[in-house]
């Protein structure tokens, strides 16, 4: 089982916009989307447990992940248990 406690912003994976995000200007919900979707890659790589990842968040933390599974549904069900 693994945990992992992630911040919405501030993202080393996402260095594309890292700078946007470190000044919260332009920070978009689609760019944190793109951030949980780096984060649950990653993990699923590291761990070698992709298909049995348990995300839990709360307020918009749950929002964003109804927004990623929406956006990416094959690879969140891929992904997540």
């Amino acid at each position: 089982m693994v945990f992992l406690l992630i911040r919405q912003f501030g993202v080393i994976l996402a260095t594309d916009h890292l700078l946007s995000i470190w000044l919260m200007k332009d920070m978009t919900l689609d760019d944190m989307i793109d951030d949980i979707k780096a984060y649950l890659e990653i993990v699923g790589q590291v761990t070698g447990q992709a298909g049995s990842i348990i995300y839990v968040g709360h307020s918009r933390g749950t929002t964003l992940m109804f927004m990623y599974a929406s956006a990416y549904p094959e690879e969140a069900q891929k992904l997540l248990r």
